[in-house]
């Protein structure tokens, strides 16, 4: 039985879910090449990557200016994730990635309301036909939710008519919505890989990410 795991106050995680394993090793290496310019990059075996993320989890924070990328054990779909500390998580560079190599992109980050940071929550579901966005966000205790595009069939509508805006998305029901697509981050094997992976950490506090993309 996959036992469950005890998800950190904050998350920034972007998943790719791809077609093949070449499609997984075109996007890697085109990514790793970017990371390189303005990060040191580092791989981990299958060992050292499952251990570096549950040392994470158990701190339950990931390191500022780091990330992780891994490739979890998942039955339904071959997966790559990419998980930052960075308080943007580099949408516009994962959407660009998503663009140019075909894949769909689930971007999920939050901190809890418990945690030392403010309170939010976002979902972005992105390919090359549409974008979903939605989010819910506290501004010093003043909170606000948008969402954009199409509803899909993974959500539930009822959560956006609550009452208080915090509980219209949350880290719960963002849990809820991977599960809905096949992507159960609660299990300790999605936190685990059989394969390397990849460390890195910033070589300074400025990153150039999108503006790299595709040059």
């Amino acid at each position: 039985m996959d036992k469950q795991i005890q998800l950190p106050g904050r998350v920034c995680m972007s998943i790719f879910l791809v077609n093949s394993d070449c499609d997984k090793n075109n996007i890697l290496e085109y990514y790793l090449k970017v990371l390189k310019r303005n990060f040191q990059v580092m791989s981990l075996n299958s060992d050292e990557i499952s251990e570096n993320i549950s040392f994470n989890l158990m701190k339950n924070h990931f390191d500022p200016l780091t990330g992780l990328i891994w490739e979890p054990r998942l039955d339904d779909f071959k997966c790559v994730v990419s998980i930052n500390s960075f308080q943007d998580g580099w949408v516009g560079f994962m959407e660009g990635l998503s663009d140019h190599f075909k894949f769909t992109l689930l971007h999920v980050s939050f901190a809890k309301l418990n945690s030392d940071y403010e309170p939010y929550s976002k979902f972005i579901f992105h390919n090359a036909s549409f974008t979903r966005i939605i989010y819910a966000i506290s501004d010093r205790g003043k909170w606000d939710f948008f969402q954009k595009g199409e509803l899909q069939n993974f959500e539930n509508q009822e959560y956006y008519s609550r009452k208080k805006i915090k509980n219209r998305l949350n880290s719960e029901i963002l849990v809820n919505y991977l599960q809905n697509i096949g992507v159960d981050i609660m299990k300790k094997s999605f936190w685990h890989s059989d394969k390397s992976g990849y460390y890195f950490q910033a070589l300074t506090s400025q990153t150039f990410l999108e503006k790299d993309f595709l040059k």
